[in-house]
């Protein structure tokens, strides 16, 4: 009898998940997003069925897709809101310096870009990482599902408001123990 499978075949998925990003008390949008398909936050509803599957894992790539959600009127100026990606420790950027400085940032003026339904920030990966077990995904430095997308914008209209919608998606290489 033949094997309809390799038992040690490699599944590639799509993972997807829209969050509401919001400014703070002091009306700044700084934050990160991880590549990381278990971290809190993201609430990717199928990472817990393919866990159960497959025993490793491994990022390929990803988007983030961010949308406008704020109407502002004429009553002050809003920042731009630098966006990139990092592949090392990924954490609060303490400047919008510190985003611009990374390959690849976008700064987006959203509410001059009437034209615009929105951005799309790819993910920019110079090696694929190696595997990591799915109970954790991302123990370090290119294993795994390292990196995301760090954030950072301020004089945002009002504070706690919903300010981007942002579609991250993620795509992943999931397999069995060899």
């Amino acid at each position: 009898m033949k094997s309809l499978e390799k038992v040690q075949g490699v599944v590639n998925v799509r993972l997807s998940t829209i969050l509401t990003i919001g400014s703070d008390d002091k009306q700044n949008v700084i934050g990160y997003i991880k590549c990381d398909p278990s971290s809190s936050g993201l609430d990717i509803p199928e990472w817990g069925s393919w866990t159960a599957l497959f025993s490793q894992v491994r990022l390929l790539g990803g988007t983030t897709f961010w949308t406008n959600r704020t109407n502002v009127g004429s009553g002050g100026e809003t920042d731009s809101l630098a966006i990139a990606t990092t592949m090392g420790q990924v954490g609060n950027p303490p400047s919008r310096e510190t985003v611009v400085d990374n390959a690849g940032a976008k700064v987006w003026s959203y509410i001059r870009d009437v034209k615009s339904r929105g951005l799309c920030v790819p993910l920019l990966m110079s090696t694929q990482p190696t595997w990591a077990d799915v109970a954790t995904p991302n123990p370090g430095n290119n294993v795994g599902c390292p990196g995301g997308w760090i954030y950072y914008g301020a004089q945002y209209p009002s504070p706690s408001v919903g300010a981007f919608d942002v579609q991250v998606t993620v795509y992943v290489q999931f397999r069995s123990r060899q």
